[in-house]
């Protein structure tokens, strides 16, 4: 950059900031549409001048404004401290430091406006001014004239380390390097003037792969491990998750069905664990086979020994309390595909012996050995109530209804049960039981 660029530049910052600076609200702080004014009257391309003048302005305003008006002669006296400060720990350049020091006494109205001057930057500016006049000397005349055929000229690129120790202690708006951004193509218009003022344009070194801002960095950094600790925990809770463990010995009927004679011939854990919930909740059933009518007296086929009830002795009159010897068999098994191994499981069938309390002529009745009431009517028709309970980690539904007669009972139980399994998958399986009950009597 030419002596002359250079003091053009500093002269028409100079003379913006007195155009609009009296105006300002707050001089410490100026809004951002009062610096754009300043850029307004002098030129965007001298951002960094302006805002280097208001960054110096922050540190030499507060002892200016106990001066009072100076002379050209005491100004000298009176400026060298802050000239010295801004040198000393801002590494500019002195006749830099002085010109902003002018700047602002002119604008605090100390000095009057011919004490300020442009700074001098011929001694800066003098390699690369020199080399490129001693280039231009060596050209022969024809080689310097125009030719509309001739490419625009460009000016001189060179890498970090090429730069010349003084041009790099020299800033862009003052005639030092010029830098692009990667990817930034400017003007050739813009090139060619820097070409004929000698300006050098430093290369600067593309960055490989995306670019992140470090609180991007520390946000994905942050996310990973979030992410690590919830797979880590979800992992360790599913390996802390027990399988279902089967049932010791017994299944009750109050709860389910009927105790087992012998465990179940090593099914699934899963499926054993429906075995044991099954045989702990008789299920809800709607479907009742149907027993020999109270006008009946002949002995029941379906069951070897026991006769209906003779009309003219209703069951609830004359009570069906007393020991029963239970009879569970699974008629069917339906659900999920791994309640094959519930049926097989429950395939023999199962006996228990179980008591049951009732008041001859009472509506209710209660099988004492499993907890279970229920509802029964004068021709001996019983519904138990509806029960749901866990067992050994499976959820059970069930209902019994059925009808005693003079030497026990028939019915029928359906139990719904629902197994959660490892990784979360569900198993549903339906039991439908046939219970017969042979009374015996004391």
């Amino acid at each position: 950059m030419s002596t002359a660029s250079s003091a053009d530049a500093f002269a028409r910052v100079c003379a913006a900031f007195v155009a609009v600076w009296p105006g300002v609200a707050d001089p410490a702080a100026p809004t951002r549409a009062e610096v754009g004014r300043v850029l307004d009257e002098c030129g965007s391309d001298y951002r960094p001048l302006v805002e280097l003048v208001i960054d110096l302005g922050r540190v030499v305003r507060p002892p200016l404004a106990s001066l009072p008006p100076q002379t050209a002669g005491s100004w000298v006296h009176a400026r060298a401290p802050l000239v010295h400060r801004l040198v000393s720990t801002r590494y500019l350049q002195p006749d830099v430091a002085r010109w902003a020091v002018d700047v602002w006494g002119q604008l605090l109205g100390i000095v009057p406006a011919s004490v300020v001057a442009p700074p001098s930057l011929e001694s800066a500016a003098a390699p690369g001014a020199a080399a490129a006049a001693g280039v231009a000397a060596a050209r022969p005349a024809s080689a310097t004239a125009p030719s509309a055929h001739a490419a625009a000229p460009q000016p001189r690129v060179l890498a970090p380390q090429q730069v010349p120790a003084a041009l790099k202690q020299t800033p862009s708006w003052a005639g030092g390097p010029v830098s692009f951004r990667v990817g930034q193509k400017p003007k050739a218009s813009t090139l060619a003037a820097m070409a004929q003022s000698g300006r050098v344009v430093v290369r600067g070194a593309p960055v490989s792969g995306p670019r992140f801002q470090p609180a991007e960095r520390r946000a994905a950094l942050i996310l990973a491990l979030l992410l690590v600790l919830i797979t880590g925990g979800l992992l360790n809770e599913f390996r802390k998750r027990p399988d279902v463990p089967a049932p010791a010995d017994a299944m009750p009927v109050a709860e389910g069905a009927l105790a087992p004679a012998a465990p179940a011939p090593a099914p699934e854990a899963a499926a054993t664990a429906i075995v044991a919930a099954a045989a702990a909740a008789p299920p809800v059933d709607t479907t009742v086979r149907p027993l020999a009518s109270p006008d009946d007296s002949r002995e029941r086929p379906d069951i070897p020994g026991v006769k209906a009830f003779p009309p003219s002795l209703p069951v609830r009159e004359t009570g069906v309390a007393g020991s029963y010897l239970v009879t569970q068999r699974v008629r069917d098994v339906s659900g999920s595909t791994s309640c094959d191994a519930v049926a097989q499981a429950l395939a023999n069938g199962r006996e228990s012996e179980e008591r049951v309390v009732h008041t001859p002529g009472a509506p209710t009745f209660v099988l004492s050995t499993r907890r279970v009431a229920g509802t029964l009517d004068r021709d001996g028709t019983f519904v138990s109530e509806p029960r749901a309970g866990t067992t050994n980690n499976v959820n059970w539904r069930f209902q019994m209804r059925g009808r005693f007669g003079p030497d026990g009972f028939t019915g029928e139980s359906v139990t719904h049960t629902d197994a959660i399994l490892r990784w979360g998958k569900i198993q549903t399986c339906v039991v439908t039981a046939e219970l017969t009950g042979r009374r015996r009597l004391p």
